[in-house]
This record gives C-alpha cells, sequence and structure tokens, in this order.
C-alpha cells in the first residue's frame, strides 16, 4: 500500500544528493579565498593611500585604499586568493587602524582635545591647532571654558563624492602650574567684588 510512497523518498533523496554534490563539486573546483590582515596609520585611513601587499604566494601586488575606511574594512582583490581547477579565488584585506595620539573619530567627524591658558580662556585669543591636512588657526572666544567646542567645517574625514565631515575642537582650561602671589590676589581682589558659584545650578 506504501510502496509507492517509498519509491518517491528514494527519488527525491537521490536528487537532493545530485544537487548537493554538484554544487559540492563547483565549489570545490574554485581556489578558495585567502585572507590578509593590513594595518594602517589612523591618517591614511581617513584621507586614503596606497599600500603594497604581499600575498601567499610572494606575490606583491599595489591596492588603493579609499577615504574614509572605518576598522574592519574589507578589500575584495579579484584572483589573488588560492589557486582552483576553474580558476583562484579571491585575495580578502582586512584593514585595521592604528588609533591617533589626540584625534578621535567618530563617523567622518573628528575631534581634538585642545589645552588653552587661564588668560586666553578669559580674554579669548587665537591658538594653532592641528588637523588632518595641516596646522589652522583657531579664535577662542572671551570666557571660554572647560568642554566648550568649535566646530571647524569640512575639516573632518572625506566622504561620498566631494564631501567632508566636521572637525570639533573641544577647549580645556589649564591652570599654571605655579599660581603665585600675583595671580592669587588678582582672583581674590575679582572675587570680591563679584558673586561667582559654579555650582549654584547643581541641584545639589
Amino acid at each position: 500500500q506504501f510502496g509507492g510512497m517509498d519509491g518517491m523518498e528514494d527519488i527525491f533523496a537521490e536528487f537532493m544528493g545530485g544537487t548537493q554534490g554538484k554544487r559540492g563539486r563547483q565549489s570545490q573546483s574554485r581556489g578558495s579565498d585567502a585572507n590578509y590582515a593590513l594595518t594602517i596609520p589612523f591618517v591614511e585611513a581617513c584621507l586614503g593611500g596606497k599600500r603594497r601587499v604581499t600575498l601567499s604566494n610572494d606575490k606583491t601586488i599595489d591596492i588603493t585604499i579609499p577615504p574614509g575606511v572605518n576598522d574592519g574594512h574589507k578589500m575584495r582583490l579579484r584572483g589573488q586568493g588560492m589557486p582552483g581547477a576553474t580558476g583562484p579565488g579571491d585575495g580578502i584585506v582586512e584593514l585595521h587602524i592604528e588609533p591617533h595620539p589626540y584625534f578621535t573619530r567618530k563617523d567622518n567627524d573628528l575631534t581634538l582635545e585642545a589645552p588653552i591658558s587661564l588668560p586666553e580662556a578669559i580674554l579669548g585669543g587665537t591658538i594653532t591647532v592641528p588637523t588632518l591636512t595641516g596646522p589652522v588657526a583657531v579664535k577662542v572666544p572671551k570666557g571660554a571654558n572647560n568642554g566648550t567646542s568649535l566646530r571647524l567645517k569640512g575639516k573632518g574625514v572625506p566622504h561620498g563624492k566631494d564631501q567632508k565631515g566636521d572637525m570639533f575642537v573641544k577647549l580645556r582650561v589649564v591652570l599654571p602650574d605655579n599660581v603665585d602671589d600675583e595671580l592669587a590676589e588678582a582672583v581674590e581682589k575679582w572675587s570680591k567684588k563679584h558673586s561667582y558659584d559654579p555650582r549654584k545650578n547643581t541641584g545639589w
């Protein structure tokens, strides 16, 4: 009564086995991909550049790193993998980015912490800060405080077509190493004439 069904199961199993075997032969006939890791400097990851990579067969190849790559970005090198019956696989280069001593990055924007003196914070002034493409002059507003952020438009990471992120300069007020009597007296004199409580609105 159920003999016909058994026959159908046998045919189905044979069909599946043949399909899987064919797919297996196809995948095995092409060479496997070869994986490589490449560490690049922070600025090069932002601006792009060229690197020479040595493959597993000792062949060297020049690759172009596009601007704005992220850590873990993978570049596919067609035909640079392991050999196979129907052709070689691909080479996969995974990029790792070295941290920068003073730049940090979020998406296409950069942040730089810039120390300023007490006179610069109170009176304002002009300071020079580094960017990806060289130093620029930045105006510090009068009365700048710790955490004051200054935006430099277009000084971030290139992306897309002719687009760039921004760079944010975060100010940090640094007091003199030695507070002499002259400074102490000046601050004391000022504080006696002005009501100043930085904790007024904390809710403590």
